[in-house]
């Protein structure tokens, strides 16, 4: 039987092996940071469009009640106009609810990061305009959306 050190292989040695281990965990140092701010980017950016679609729903909604008058996200999504997983208040990391109890003139809905599934809140009202704020709940006066 020949041995494998006869044989002329040689395996890794510990000190190559540290080697590669050292550069793994600074490549995982630096790239982890960017991957969390992606991340926070990506859940602001599925906030944003669920307000949109909740504008949406509200207006067809709107339209189609007699006598005209908004919903809440209960009835948006019994009328087959929003996802059942913003309906139910939360998705992406975010919380959706009422900011004001809808009427027939008027609606109002805020968007809520959960932890730190994102930086800014966000606002929509019967306008359809999104207003964001960082830290602090977004308002009606509230900066528009860029």
């Amino acid at each position: 039987m020949i041995d494998s050190h006869e044989a002329g292989t040689r395996g890794f040695t510990l000190l190559e092996l540290l080697i590669v281990i050292s550069v793994v965990i600074t490549l995982m140092g630096l790239a982890l940071p960017q991957m969390i701010t992606n991340r926070k980017s990506a859940n602001e950016i599925s906030a944003i469009a669920s307000l949109r679609r909740i504008s949406s729903a509200e207006e067809v909604f709107h339209v189609r009640a007699n006598p005209p008058r908004f919903g809440a996200l209960e009835e948006l999504r019994d009328a087959g106009l929003l996802d059942p997983l913003v309906a139910a208040g939360a998705k992406g990391g975010y919380t959706f609810h009422a900011a004001a109890a809808p009427s027939s003139s008027e609606y109002a809905f805020v968007a809520a990061p959960d932890g730190a599934a994102g930086d800014r809140r966000y606002y929509v009202d019967q306008t359809g305009v999104i207003r964001c704020e960082s830290g602090v709940d977004a308002t009606a006066s509230s900066p528009p959306l860029k």
